[in-house]
């Protein structure tokens, strides 16, 4: 660490001026109370060791420290045991590690009600949003509209950014900025700027689709106006949107209603789909059954050497006697309809083979 030269050279002052009186009182000499004999030399030395002692202050490992002179800082100090000479010098300390603030404060500290904060309680921040952008219609690019959005709005909402930093030269930082306080509640400021003039450009629906180039953007500009404090900026980021209770009520809805609906479609489409399947099952099944007698009236035929009306005719008077409740058979009925079209099915494939 670079040495400094108006500390020491105001520490080296006082004492030779404690050496210097120290000598001079050496040889002087007072008795008191008749017995004991007492040296002003020794006793100005003695002085020196105890201002010594009480001008010794110690910096933690997590702190940072920087010497005072007449108000003014002069040079940085380490952790240990610092040297600050009494009545002349004062030391002022603060931590080295990272602080976070999210602002305004946080969320336990936040009051949502008219007129002023009781104590201790912060307004959140609102920011108004812009309005949707129409489609361009030239080109076509749907980037300036989301459809059927509830957030693709002109809104006013609390807006809660959250920052990190640690100092890292504490001269300037007490030069330009002085205390953290003071550090934050600019930095507040910086954040309630940059985000307005960003947000007022977009909506709500925008900068949640985008929300990392928007986060880049403010770390960029407050970066740009913290140079000079003798800070790291670890970080700027949007911590969240809160919307209001009835805000989110309707963006949920339209999620469960959107969801209901694809729910739906998708119920009508398996539907659908099996009833398609089981038509085609039962379709497969007729040409099944149908095939098989062919076959067997083809096999009969072919056995027993007959025409095939004969054929034919034996199908048929047995078909009838499969049900002996049915004792006739009434034309136009669904039964005779379906013995007559088997019947001339099984007709047509007979006389194919026998020709």
């Amino acid at each position: 660490m670079k040495i400094n030269k108006k500390f020491w050279g105001i520490t080296a002052i006082i004492y030779i001026v404690f050496l210097v009186v120290s000598v001079f009182f050496a040889f002087y000499t007072s008795t008191i109370g008749g017995e004991l004999e007492w040296n002003w030399g020794l006793a100005v030395a003695l002085t020196a060791v105890i201002y010594t002692a009480v001008s010794l202050h110690q910096v933690g490992p997590t702190e940072l420290g920087a010497r005072i002179f007449l108000g003014r800082p002069i040079d940085q100090v380490s952790s240990g045991f610092i040297l600050v000479p009494f009545g002349f010098f004062k030391l002022i300390k603060e931590t080295r590690l990272i602080i976070q603030k999210e602002f305004p404060d946080n969320p336990e500290n936040i009051y949502r009600g008219e007129g002023l904060p009781p104590a201790g309680k912060y307004h959140p921040i609102r920011i108004p949003f812009g309005k949707p952008e129409k489609k361009d219609t030239a080109t076509g690019s749907p980037k300036d509209v989301l459809e059927k959005d509830p957030l693709d709005m002109r809104l006013i909402e609390e807006v809660v950014p959250i920052v990190r930093f640690r100092i890292s030269d504490y001269i300037a930082f007490l030069t330009v900025i002085k205390t953290v306080d003071e550090a934050l509640n600019q930095l507040q400021d910086l954040c309630v700027s940059v985000l307005s003039e960003e947000f007022g450009k977009v909506t709500p629906a925008q900068v949640i689709a985008d929300f990392e180039s928007y986060n880049k953007k403010l770390t960029e500009e407050i970066q740009t106006n913290v140079a000079t404090w003798g800070i790291v900026l670890e970080s700027v980021r949007i911590k969240n949107i809160s919307f209001s209770h009835e805000l989110n009520k309707t963006v949920q809805k339209i999620a469960e209603e959107t969801a209901l609906g694809k729910a739906s479609v998708i119920k009508a489409e398996a539907g659908k789909k099996a009833a398609i399947l089981e038509g085609e099952g039962k379709g497969f099944a007729i040409k099944a059954e149908l095939d098989g007698r062919t076959l067997g009236l083809k096999k009969m035929q072919e056995d027993l050497n007959l025409p095939s009306e004969v054929i034919l005719s034996t199908e048929t008077a047995r078909a009838i006697t499969n049900n002996p409740g049915q004792k006739t058979i009434i034309v136009g009925s669904e039964g005779f309809k379906d013995l007559m079209a088997m019947g001339t099915a099984l007709g047509e494939a007979l006389k194919n083979k026998k020709e």
